[in-house]
């Protein structure tokens, strides 16, 4: 009785070790999004502005903030479904 109850308790601690991972890419996903989100975006948004560049330069630089959250949003993708 003893030796089946140890077979069922390692059975479910490595069904929950599968779970344990995914919590653990979840809190690593939020981390990155919240730095990304708070820090990075702002700072490349007013390293362009103070840059003081003008036309079509200024047209490319001001769409990467914009490709900078698409690279995010296909990270956070690319993650959940690996």
């Amino acid at each position: 009785m003893e030796n089946l109850l140890n077979k069922e308790v390692k059975k479910e601690y490595h069904a929950n070790e599968g779970f344990v991972q995914y919590i653990v890419g979840f809190i690593g996903i939020m981390i990155v999004v919240i730095i990304a989100v708070s820090v990075v975006i702002p700072s490349v948004t007013t390293a362009i502005t103070d840059a003081n560049i003008t036309g079509t330069t200024a047209t490319l630089l001001n769409l990467t903030p914009v490709l900078l959250a698409a690279v995010l949003i296909l990270l956070i993708v690319g993650m959940m479904a690996a």
